[in-house]
């Protein structure tokens, strides 16, 4: 789940009656409304939290014998604080370059001009170091889209 807005004193209170038997585990210790919550059941899956941050949760998760390492991303509006999620995801993506690895979320940046609300076409400084992360990661393409992206993308290929 992202986006969540449940005070941290609700959580587990919210997550026992949703879910029971499951885990979670959110950012409630780096952000007040924890916009990272993350559940689990703990009978289908191994789940390991690597870390947490305002901005992301990285996990492992072992699925019938398969490792996976999983990023889930809410990326902050403020520009200097997605350089701390850039320097995150570069830190990682080394540190998982020996298993699969699937990132969810959002980065709350576009990563082509076509991809920004509003009429005319915009390249910002954010979308710009927001490539470098992803050369710095050298990640495939597809793993970095979000689904407006993946649409105007389609748009786009599809009046060439």
């Amino acid at each position: 789940m992202l986006e969540t807005r449940v005070r941290s004193s609700n959580k587990e209170r919210i997550s026992r009656r949703l879910f029971r038997g499951w885990k979670s585990v959110t950012n409630h210790s780096q952000f007040l409304l924890g916009r990272i919550w993350i559940l689990w059941n703990p009978s289908s899956v191994q789940f390991t939290v690597i870390s947490v941050s305002n901005q992301v949760i990285h996990v492992r998760l072992v699925i019938e014998d398969t490792d996976v390492y999983v990023s889930i991303i809410y990326g902050s509006y403020d520009y200097k604080e997605k350089r701390d999620l850039w320097s995150n995801h570069i830190h990682h993506s080394i540190k998982f370059s020996d298993k699969p690895w699937a990132i969810h979320g959002d980065f709350n940046v576009s990563r082509f001009p076509f991809g920004h609300s509003g009429v005319r076409l915009v390249l910002c400084k954010m979308m710009k170091e927001f490539k470098v992360c992803i050369s710095k990661c050298d990640e495939p393409i597809i793993s970095t889209l979000n689904v407006s992206d993946a649409r105007d993308i389609i748009t786009f290929l599809s009046t060439i």
